[in-house]
């Protein structure tokens, strides 16, 4: 859990077992915090004078377990994706100003000097909305514009790219099989994209797309429904 000024570790019953103090964001900012498959907790959090850092922390205590820096200013929103082997992907976006990228693995030594293994993506204008399931491949979407992009993990480079003329995505996109799901901003539909890069609309509803399983969320204010193709 992240208030304004602190990352708090919250007991079941809801008491707080501690907090982490951290700089005030500027502006609208705000970071995230998570869990990685091990169940240790990481945040990302302002330092001051404009810089961010990401921070693995003690689940006992809160103390810092890592940290390290990253080139982050006024982040409008951040989401972690969990990756695999231990990788968990951050898509950071700054409205239409910018859309980045990094790939967090944590330290097994307990030392403030350690380092976190930071991976950054060397693009700020692509936001990740999923991974592949075997996790050696994931999926952004442009910031402007109709373009899907496959990637390799942990390289990173471009395997295939999915552009689709007047069109916008605004992170709704996922793999789901062999096909990539994605809801078209502007048509306000949602579709199937095949390997040859042919689009087949779906009948499904038009709420928010969120990845799952060989499959995905559709989101709204009143509830879940669950997705998947035949």
């Amino acid at each position: 859990m992240s208030t304004p000024d602190a990352v708090q570790m919250l007991e079941g019953e809801g008491s707080i077992r501690w907090s982490y103090d951290h700089a005030s964001w500027a502006g609208i900012g705000s970071g995230c915090a998570w869990f990685d498959e091990a169940g240790r907790p990481f945040a990302v959090v302002p330092v001051g004078n404009g810089e961010c850092e990401i921070v693995q922390l003690d689940s006992a205590s809160g103390g810092v377990v890592a940290k390290n820096r990253i080139r982050l200013r006024d982040p409008a929103g951040m989401t972690p994706l969990h990756q695999g082997n231990g990788w968990i992907g951050v898509s950071e976006s700054e409205g239409e100003n910018a859309a980045r990228a990094w790939w967090v693995r944590g330290n097994e030594l307990e030392s403030l000097h350690s380092r976190l293994e930071v991976i950054e993506a060397d693009w700020d204008s692509e936001e990740l909305t999923d991974v592949g399931p075997r996790g050696n491949t994931v999926l952004t979407t442009a910031l402007l514009g109709g373009r899907l992009a496959i990637r390799s993990f942990p390289g990173l480079g471009s395997l295939r790219n999915i552009d689709i003329e007047d069109e916008e995505f605004h992170l709704g996109a996922c793999f789901v099989g062999s096909c990539v799901v994605a809801r078209l901003y502007r048509r306000q539909i949602t579709v199937a994209i095949d390997f040859d890069n042919r689009l087949h609309e779906l009948e499904v509803g038009a709420g928010w797309l969120v990845p799952a399983a060989n499959s995905w969320l559709e989101v709204t204010r009143t509830g879940l429904r669950r997705w998947a193709l035949k």
